[in-house]
């Protein structure tokens, strides 16, 4: 590529993602009751460092999903492999992790924070940068994740306080017990960014 030698890099990135935790089943009842959605469409931003071995990377990354009713964080590694082409560079990773569902218990009143979602993520990633400067490249990334979530069982005074809510129906009092048990969830997360990149 007629660059010199790469060492370490960092990088930051931005665009929109969309999330549907329940890809794989046909019925979410048994994991929100319908109090949390379980799809959703926004932007998302990241930053990513790490070393690099010629043509390997090896490095870790977080992202955050801003979207309406409530927040995807991930953070895990990456092994990625880059084909330099003078000042273009396709490249291609494999990463998983750690994923969170946040600010959930903003959407079910009464929860008092009690509902949590978590679990793990596998990610793939294709893109290309452009070297501008031997130190500086702009590119663009697809993704696609593999999310298996967990949502752990609520005892029974935390199903009451969100029983007791005044502005819940009769039909969503009854679907909260359904709460005491632990529900599961696999699904696909999917984006784009553009990504702006050091190099070292």
């Amino acid at each position: 590529s007629k660059r010199g030698l790469e060492w370490f890099w960092i990088n930051a990135e931005g665009g929109f993602s969309y999330v549907d935790m329940r890809t794989f089943v046909v019925d979410d009842k048994d994991f929100t009751f319908g109090f949390v959605p379980t799809k959703a469409l926004g932007g998302t931003v990241g930053a990513g460092l790490g070393v690099r071995f010629l043509f390997l990377t090896l490095g870790a990354r977080g992202r955050l999903g801003l979207f309406d009713p409530w927040q995807l964080f991930t953070v895990g590694g990456e092994l990625g492999i880059h084909l330099p082409l003078g000042r273009v560079e396709p490249h291609f990773e494999l990463g998983g992790g750690y994923a969170a569902i946040g600010n959930v218990s903003g959407l079910v009143k009464g929860s008092s924070d009690a509902i949590s979602i978590s679990g793990a993520y596998g990610r793939a990633s294709l893109g290309v940068d452009v070297f501008v400067t031997p130190l500086f490249s702009v590119g663009v990334l697809g993704s696609a994740d593999l999310l298996a979530l967990v949502r752990p069982r609520l005892n029974d005074t935390q199903i009451q306080a969100i029983q007791n809510d005044p502005n819940i129906s009769a039909l969503q009092k009854s679907a909260a017990t359904g709460f005491g048990t632990e529900g599961s969830s696999l699904g696909l997360a999917g984006g784009v960014t553009a990504v702006l990149g050091l190099h070292f």
